[in-house]
C-alpha cells in the first residue's frame, strides 16, 4: 500500500473497488475463530453494504512514521493474531473507519446529485435519494474516496443495527 493510502484514515482498512466489491484489509490471520467474518460483519453494518460484497483480505505491512496502522491495540500495537481477540481489538477501529467511508459515499452522492447529505440514504449497498436518484457503490466509490471526511462522523447507535447481532449469518472464512 502506498504511503498516501496509509496516510488516509480509511484506505488502509476499506477500499471500494470499481466493480463495487468492498475490500476490508485485516492484519488478523484467520485461524478458525471467525475473525474475517467478524470484521466483514462490522464493516457491512456501519457501511450499510451488502454483506455479500465484502471481501476480507490479509493486510501487508502498515508501518508509518506514526506506528503500524494495523497494530493490535490489545497486543501492544504489534501486528499479532492470538488470544481470540480480533473482534475485541478491532471492533472500534473498523466501526469508525466504516462510518467514515459511509460518510464519504453520502458526500459523493450529495455533491453529484446536488442534494443535502441528510437526504441521502444507503441500504444494502445502494445509495439513494427521495427524488429517485440511485447509485451503487461501484458508481460512487471512486468519487467517495477523494472526498474529505465530514467532521464528527460517529458509528451507528446499536439500536439501529440490522446486520450485527443477527442469527443466520454464514461465515466467510
Amino acid at each position: 500500500m502506498s504511503s498516501e493510502d496509509l496516510a488516509d484514515p480509511v484506505r488502509p482498512y476499506i477500499q471500494i473497488k470499481p466493480d463495487g466489491t468492498v475490500l476490508v484489509f485485516s492484519s488478523q490471520l484467520e485461524m478458525g475463530q471467525g475473525a474475517h467474518t467478524g470484521l466483514a460483519t462490522i464493516v457491512a453494518e456501519e457501511l450499510d453494504a451488502d454483506f455479500d460484497s465484502i471481501q476480507v483480505v490479509n493486510a501487508a505491512n502498515g508501518a508509518t512514521p506514526n506506528g503500524d496502522v494495523y497494530g493490535n491495540l490489545v497486543g501492544g500495537g504489534f501486528q499479532i493474531t492470538g488470544g481470540s481477540n480480533s473482534t475485541r481489538a478491532f471492533w472500534a477501529r473498523y466501526r469508525q473507519v466504516a462510518a467514515q467511508a459511509r460518510a464519504r459515499l453520502v458526500a459523493a452522492a450529495s455533491e453529484t446529485w446536488g442534494v443535502p447529505p441528510a437526504e441521502v440514504e444507503i441500504d444494502s449497498g445502494v445509495v439513494s435519494h427521495s427524488s429517485g436518484k440511485r447509485a451503487n457503490f461501484a458508481e460512487l466509490g471512486q468519487i467517495a474516496e477523494k472526498m474529505p471526511i465530514p467532521d464528527g462522523v460517529q458509528p451507528k447507535d446499536p439500536s439501529a443495527y440490522r446486520v450485527l447481532g443477527r442469527e443466520g449469518r454464514l461465515r466467510v472464512d
